[in-house]
């Protein structure tokens, strides 16, 4: 088994690092340009600044980890042999808000050790919240715990949403029945973050039908730690497919998986 207390200080150190320099493209636009990239999607957009930051983060946990691997949104990383020792890279999470002048957006890594999420951070540059958690040994925010809400029902529920256009009709339709159950439901347009302000009690809950790995794979475990129930990523087998994903606290959870139809 690999070191995990180091590679928690390393991660810390080095999304701190990319956060930090998310905000100086952020603050000075010109600096950055933006694209199609190699995006899976074609109605995703990214920017120089996603793929000089992943590049930034491959470098300094590849110097530190010569035997890791990386999957990376932009770059694509290493070739991903097995699910052992893997870093999972969003440069940008939120890509959008960021090209337009909007912050909510944020870096995420996390790292899967024998198919097991173990670590996972994410960085919210235009506050400096950086939220960590190592499994097993809970969640913080800034080096305080965090705590998931867990309010009784839906009705007047906060629950983040973003909607892919790999299932727009289906994630209508969701929308509409949690709306008739009272719930308010603003699309935000980065889950990473939306999923940590979950775990930070924040928000309420969070779904969307069509995610990525690299959205959700340091936030699930963040949610987990926070006490707070994720669905299973159903397959890291493929780790380009995009799946359902719910998080909110454990109270809401058999009432929204049976709302949003995702499995357990």
């Amino acid at each position: 088994m690999t070191d995990l207390g180091e590679r928690f200080s390393a991660l810390r150190e080095v999304i701190t690092e990319a956060g930090e320099r998310a905000a100086e493209y952020f603050q000075s636009p010109e600096m950055f340009s933006v694209d199609g990239g190699r995006k899976p999607a074609e109605e995703d957009v990214t920017t120089s600044a996603d793929r000089e930051i992943e590049a930034l983060i491959i470098s300094r946990l590849g110097s530190r980890f010569p035997g890791d691997q990386f999957l990376g949104e932009e770059t694509g990383g290493t070739q991903v042999g097995s699910k052992d020792q893997l870093w999972i890279i969003d440069p940008i999470d939120g890509t959008r808000n960021f090209a337009r002048g909007e912050s909510f957006f944020c870096v995420s890594i996390a790292f899967i050790e024998g198919g097991l999420v173990s670590l996972g951070a994410i960085y919210h540059p235009a506050s400096r919240d950086l939220f960590i958690a190592r499994r097993g040994h809970g969640a913080t925010l800034n080096d305080r715990p965090m705590r998931v809400k867990d309010p009784l029902s839906v009705e007047n529920a906060v629950l983040g949403n973003d909607i892919h256009p790999d299932a727009i009709a289906e994630s209508e339709e969701v929308r509409e029945r949690l709306e008739a159950a009272g719930a308010e439901q603003p699309i935000l347009g980065a889950g990473a973050l939306a999923m940590a302000h979950v775990a930070a009690g924040r928000l309420d809950g969070y779904w969307n039908l069509a995610i990525a790995s690299w959205d959700v794979a340091a936030a699930l475990l963040l949610v987990r730690e926070a006490g707070g129930y994720a669905t299973s990523f159903r397959t890291w087998g493929d780790l380009y497919k995009r799946q359902g994903v719910l998080v909110c606290g454990p109270t809401l959870k058999a009432t929204l998986l049976a709302v949003t139809g995702l499995p357990h």
